[in-house]
């Protein structure tokens, strides 16, 4: 549902654009669609990569469709906002940072600037957790994953859990995940469960798919790359109602809830000084970034390589 209008017009206008596309401006994180009369100019110097200047609201816009990141831009204020075109309505179901307009495509992988606000939030996520074991790191690279097949299951699961709730929407978690002798970017691309599990193995809390607050525990299944960089996924969890166990290798499924027919969402557990996640069933996580690193001065007490 489009939330409230950046631009009086849109209230008034027929707000759907030419047959099956759509183009959104991202207005505090939330996108917002434009006027049908808009969009239609929008397409149209799209298709033609071409410099596009329109008015809307008493106010004039420019939007550079050769470029590769669309922004619009307030010729008098030099205000700028992001811009993405999308087949259908599905733009406003996906995250308000995939800015790219390439998000029309089912799978994008976003590459960050060290600049960017997503670098140093991850960054700093990194440092605190690593502290104690390495004097020095760096990152070599994050990548942002746009699936667009992998968040509409997502969003489902989230629908379904939120639903057999009474409403209550799940509680959700930034986690690590090291995928050990496969590719992480083939868990990316799956373009129908990401991460299964079917491919996983029997752990401390039985056979589930584990993830972990703290990365220097996921460090010891990151993927090893030719270079000796390592990878591992930064993923958002609906963890939902959890559950705190001792480690049982037994355990297929999450234990029932004292009252009812119903069991708990997610096992949790300690183990090498981080908080452990287990899930038992697939789309319950979203492989939201890629990180790429190389540790340095690190204490022999820490298992790199």
């Amino acid at each position: 549902m489009i939330g409230k209008s950046l631009y009086d017009i849109i209230i008034n206008e027929n707000t759907s654009s030419q047959k099956g596309v759509a183009w959104y401006c991202n207005v505090d994180g939330e996108w917002i669609i434009y006027p049908s009369r808009v969009g239609k100019k929008l397409e149209d110097s799209y298709l033609q990569k071409r410099r596009l200047k329109f008015s809307l609201d008493n106010k004039e816009y420019e939007i550079d469709f050769s470029a590769s990141v669309l922004i619009q831009v307030n010729t008098k204020t030099k205000f700028r906002r992001m811009v993405r075109r999308q087949n259908g309505n599905e733009a406003k179901s996906t995250p308000s940072l995939w800015l790219e307009h390439q998000v029309a495509s089912n799978f994008a992988s976003i590459r960050m600037s060290k600049t960017s606000a997503e670098w140093k939030s991850i960054d700093d996520k990194l440092t605190i957790k690593w502290l104690a074991f390495c004097l020095s790191y760096r990152i070599e690279k994050i990548v942002r994953i746009q699936n667009i097949s992998l968040w509409e299951y997502f969003t489902f699961r989230k629908e379904r859990m939120a639903k057999l709730s009474g409403g209550k929407e799940p509680n959700s978690v930034s986690v690590w995940h090291g995928t050990r002798d496969l590719d992480p970017m083939t868990l990316c691309k799956d373009a129908q469960d990401g991460f299964m599990m079917q491919y996983s193995r029997q752990g401390m809390w039985g056979r589930g798919i584990y993830f972990a607050e703290c990365a220097e525990y996921s460090n010891r299944y990151a993927y090893i790359n030719n270079d000796g960089s390592r990878t591992m996924i930064l993923a958002e969890l609906l963890s939902g109602e959890e559950i705190e166990l001792r480690p049982d290798k037994n355990l297929i499924h999450c234990p029932p809830k004292p009252a009812g027919n119903m069991r708990y969402d997610t096992v949790t557990g300690k183990s090498n000084g981080s908080k452990v996640y287990t899930v038992y069933e697939n789309g319950r996580a979203y492989p939201k970034y890629l990180v790429t690193y190389k540790p340095r001065f690190c204490t022999s007490s820490m298992n790199w390589f």
